[in-house]
């Protein structure tokens, strides 16, 4: 690496809150404009058959007054590690409470969490997100209960893409089969030389698909993703993902348990296809697997330049035209997992539980796409994570069940080299 030719794009995580607006003048309530703030922040996740614990209605919210207070102050929740107050990047699409929206909720709570006129708590509904109408092909996952426990069961199924080289995929939605159960969904486009690979372990697994810890399969890109509450989500920049000449893409579907087991009956991704884009789009990822948090700690950080085996969390691409439009994230609540260092995966240790958090987020997009030019040198993608280790005793490392904790991205970009 040439350090004086390496530019640094450095993504900022941080947990952030819930958007809406603010009462700043007469005391909150419920019915004023609580209900209708908390709905439209916290609904997409926190409702009836959904997979957070408990719905965003007004009995659960004044049941739970102290976490609502803490959560909106220390900007856990929504569980979306985006920092979006300008010190590293802003985002078009953030949801993102302001510190007038924060001492709403704060002086709600505080004053009692009243209801206000009525007689009886309104109900308010979460937006729904924006629905894709037109679609060429849909993907679903066969039925499959989950089984691999006791809190998460990452599952792969090799599907018939239904499209060819020429296609682009262009924009993508996900349906869960089983909102209760499936916590998050990546599409991946299979490479001619993973399908062999990804079939092998198909067939050796009597269930439906495979376990699929990780990436589907050892090569292939992410092309979709789902969260609970997203809706749509476009390729950003006119670009799209060419469809693979296996004709095959791989679905994961990981499936947390902590609400009890349930069977999931298919869940669907529907997919818009164009034959001609302005720009290919690539996914790129950043990953810190030498994760090492130190107990403890109210901010401690990964060190995304030191690892026992060389560079971590950090991705260095190749002097280019690159356009960089933003990120998917994925961080956990806080640090649960250790590493059995015979075998290298992590393991739950004992710790003073809180709510887990659901954090892999929906594209987060720039305000303004970051561009690097070829005459520029090497672009280094430097990810980089804070955690709040106070509840740990123990050293911290990476894992990917939903108790456990880890630091990842996967960017979407393209290059333009003409």
């Amino acid at each position: 690496m040439k350090a004086n030719s390496t530019l640094a794009a450095v993504l900022c995580l941080a947990a952030l809150a819930c958007t809406a607006d603010t009462d700043t003048k007469e005391t909150p309530t419920w019915n004023g404009s609580v209900g209708a703030l908390v709905a439209r922040s916290c609904g997409g996740c926190h409702s009836e058959g959904s997979i957070a614990p408990f719905s965003s209605d007004y009995a659960s919210m004044r049941e739970r007054g102290a976490l609502v207070k803490q959560s909106v102050v220390e900007r856990t929740m929504p569980p979306m590690p985006v920092n979006n107050d300008g010190s590293c990047h802003t985002y078009s699409n953030a949801r993102w409470l302001s510190d007038a929206e924060v001492d709403t909720l704060v002086r709600w709570v505080d004053a009692g969490m009243p209801l206000g006129d009525g007689g009886a708590a309104a109900d308010f509904s979460a937006p729904v997100p924006q629905q894709i109408e037109n679609y060429e092909v849909e993907w679903v996952t066969p039925e499959y209960t989950p089984q691999n426990g006791p809190t998460d069961d990452y599952r792969c199924f090799i599907l018939d893409s239904g499209l060819t080289t020429d296609d682009f995929l262009v924009a993508q939605q996900t349906f869960p089969g089983n909102s209760a159960v499936v916590h998050h969904v990546t599409g991946f486009a299979v490479s001619d030389s993973d399908l062999p690979w990804a079939e092998a372990r198909d067939a050796e697994d009597e269930e439906p698909g495979y376990s699929c810890y990780g990436a589907g399969a050892p090569t292939s890109m992410g092309i979709t993703a789902w969260a609970p509450g997203s809706g749509m989500i476009r390729v950003p920049g006119d670009a799209g993902y060419r469809m693979p000449a296996s004709g095959k893409v791989i679905v994961q579907v990981h499936y947390n348990l902590s609400g009890g087991i349930e069977t999931d009956p298919g869940t669907r991704i529907r997919v818009q296809a164009r034959k001609q884009v302005a720009h290919e789009a690539i996914t790129l990822s950043a990953a810190d697997f030498s994760l090492r948090l130190a107990p403890g700690e109210a901010s401690v950080a990964n060190n995304p330049l030191h690892s026992r085996s060389g560079l971590a969390g950090v991705t260095e691409l190749e002097p280019a035209n690159w356009t960089i439009y933003g990120f998917y994230p994925h961080a956990s609540d806080g640090p649960h997992a250790s590493r059995d260092r015979e075998a290298g995966w992590p393991r739950p240790v004992r710790r003073r539980r809180r709510s887990v958090g659901l954090q892999l987020a929906g594209l987060r997009e720039y305000d303004q796409p970051m561009k690097f030019r070829k005459e520029d040198g090497p672009v280094l993608l430097q990810l980089n994570c804070t955690f709040d280790t106070r509840d740990v005793n123990v050293e911290t490392f990476w894992g990917e069940d939903t108790t456990d904790e880890m630091c990842f991205a996967a960017f979407v970009a393209t290059r333009d080299d003409d």
